[in-house]
């Protein structure tokens, strides 16, 4: 009978970290000041109950940022031929060996254009709660006005999702250049 192992695979570990808790974390803590107006530092029930709930709105989320994400890496990898749909840096990944250091971060970086896609996804749902709040919060001595951050999150979230698609492209540089090498060291090796 074998061991019971606790270890989690790197790439799922980053994966929830980026793309789930970070993004759904910064979409509570926004509503909790900016909509609902609770300026004051949270307890630790409070915290609880954001992460939980930023954990869980992320879930929710995550078919939309799946079929975007992989919108983008389409594009980004140029496959225009409808018949031949696979991801190519997937292909590249399963060459190098799932769990090879260069494989490791083309899943790391997955998980982080699921972050900016999420985080621009949530800073629109933002300004739309934010559409309904008419009055200025205060935080401390500093008055923020609704118009002002409407406009901010929509600029923040549009860079997000824009900054998503251009990483989207890095990654599938970098794997085309992680393909390379790795064809080079086995013509080397041989």
């Amino acid at each position: 009978m074998e061991p019971v192992s606790m270890n989690l695979d790197i790439p799922d570990l980053w994966f929830d970290f980026y793309a789930r808790f970070l993004p759904g974390i910064t979409f509570i803590t926004i509503l909790r000041i900016f909509f609902f107006g609770l300026t004051n530092p949270p307890n630790a029930w409070d915290v609880a109950v954001i992460v939980v709930a930023g954990y869980i709105s992320a879930l929710l989320i995550q078919p939309i940022s799946s079929l975007i994400v992989n919108n983008f890496e389409k594009i980004a990898q140029n496959i225009k031929d409808k018949a031949n749909k696979k991801d190519k840096v997937r292909i590249i990944i399963y060459k190098l060996g799932e769990k090879s250091h260069e494989a490791l971060i083309l899943e790391k970086m997955h998980g982080e254009i699921h972050f900016f896609l999420q985080l621009g996804i949530f800073l629109l749902i933002d300004c739309i709660f934010l559409l309904f709040r008419y009055s200025s919060t205060q935080i401390g001595s500093y008055i923020v006005n609704p118009c002002g951050l409407k406009l901010l999150f929509l600029f923040l979230a549009i860079l997000s999702i824009c900054y998503s698609f251009c990483y989207s492209k890095k990654r599938f540089k970098r794997a085309k250049r992680d393909e390379k090498a790795f064809n080079k060291a086995i013509n080397i090796d041989y």
